[in-house]
């Protein structure tokens, strides 16, 4: 195990933190196309995003089977669900984390647990008003076939429906929260700007 991995009591709580601050596309820095990306900055992404989640319900997991029932949802992003021009690490990073919701819901739903995530596109967070220009932020409303972008509550909501017993048959699923980001074709921004279908 390389060192630096093994997570002790009190850094599993600042994980749990890390994990509800994630929502939304937390930019990392130095996360750049494939060639140039430093290995480094993968792994410690994938520790970040990754690993601090397995942490958090692999210690999770025993109070919730006790009782018979649990509900999980973990923090994805559309960055996992198809391929981006940078952001390599964190988008690798949120497809495993896609799967791993996946296999948590496939090996304990039997036993009551469902698992559960979101995928957000780009999201108004602290962060992101922070660290993001206003220009990356415009490209993502652009492509959306929403009317604004997500804000903190929006991804709340969803969490909490996931959470609730109405939520009672979804399991393993992904829920995008991205304004119709990623169910819409490629060119549709682009005819739009267009005027509409042209012959």
């Amino acid at each position: 195990m390389r060192p630096g991995w093994a997570v002790g009591r009190a850094e599993r709580s600042l994980l749990v933190e890390s994990e509800i601050r994630a929502a939304g596309l937390d930019l990392t820095a130095n996360d750049a196309d494939i060639s140039s990306l430093d290995p480094d900055v993968l792994l410690e992404t994938f520790r970040a995003n990754l690993v601090g989640m397995f942490l958090v319900t692999k210690h999770g997991l025993p109070t919730m089977l006790d009782q018979g029932a649990g509900s999980i949802v973990n923090m994805a992003s559309v960055s996992g669900m198809a391929g981006e021009s940078s952001l390599s690490a964190y988008g690798m990073s949120k497809a495993s984390v896609i799967h791993f919701t996946k296999q948590v819901a496939v090996q304990y739903g039997k036993q009551g647990i469902r698992c559960n995530a979101i995928a957000p596109a780009f999201v108004n967070t602290r962060n992101n008003k922070q660290y993001a220009s206003q220009e990356f932020a415009d490209v993502y409303l652009r492509h959306m076939v929403s009317t604004s972008g997500a804000e903190p509550q929006n991804i709340a909501d969803v969490v909490v429906f996931l959470s609730s017993d109405e939520a009672a048959l979804v399991n393993g699923h992904v829920i995008p929260v991205d304004g119709g980001i990623t169910e819409v074709s490629p060119i549709v921004a682009d005819v739009r700007e267009l005027g509409g279908h042209t012959a």
